[in-house]
């Protein structure tokens, strides 16, 4: 029996999104990313029913990520992208069924182009969204934020928490759709309306 690494068995891959973006886009070392992953929990701790939500996987979590983002933000040098928000019928940050989240007519095509042209704009940049896989053998689905740090041709490189053996790393174009209701097995959908892109303000252009 192996003992449990420390990650395994929590919630919280939206906020090491965050803290992982943070440390590709300034390099910040380990005492600033554990201060600003706490700060992240004592937030989230202030309301009972938004962490009860985040423990039992019962939110989106966009909220919590552009809370944090928000943080960084006011410390300057940070510059954040949505493009692709949701309408006021649909509001972010609320809890949605997990096996179809919110249909938006984001085709995959022009997720890949906003994502080409964001990482083609600039040297220090990155993107955060939430990607749900469907594996076998009955379209289980694995659900986790990520940070992605470049592109190169057809593969979206990752910036990843995640030490399982399992993890994903990358993701190919071919494995990716947008929508949840043309999920089969072996497809991971990146949900539009999680899209956060993120840019440093001292960035080599």
């Amino acid at each position: 029996m192996k003992p449990m690494y420390q990650g395994q068995i929590d919630v919280f891959c939206a906020a090491y999104a965050v803290v992982n973006a943070m440390r590709h886009l300034r390099a910040i070392r380990l005492l600033t990313c554990r201060e600003l992953f706490h700060e992240a929990l004592l937030d989230l701790a202030r309301d009972e029913n938004a962490f009860r939500d985040a423990l039992n996987q019962e939110t989106d979590y966009t909220r919590w990520v552009d809370s944090m983002l928000e943080r960084q933000k006011r410390l300057g040098g940070l510059q954040v992208q949505y493009p692709f928000p949701l309408d006021d019928t649909q509001p972010a940050g609320m809890p949605h069924d997990p096996a179809f989240p919110p249909t938006q007519d984001i085709s995959l095509e022009e997720l890949w182009a906003t994502l080409g042209a964001w990482f083609a704009g600039g040297t220090r940049r990155a993107a955060l969204f939430q990607f749900v896989r469907y594996i076998f053998p009955n379209k289980t689905q694995i659900r986790h934020w990520t940070c992605c740090c470049s592109m190169e041709d057809t593969t979206l490189r990752l910036y990843d928490s995640s030490l399982d053996a399992g993890a994903l790393h990358h993701l190919e174009r071919d494995w990716l759709i947008t929508d949840a209701h043309n999920a089969i097995i072996g497809n991971v959908l990146i949900v539009p309306y999680t899209v956060r892109l993120l840019r440093s303000r001292f960035e080599q252009i």
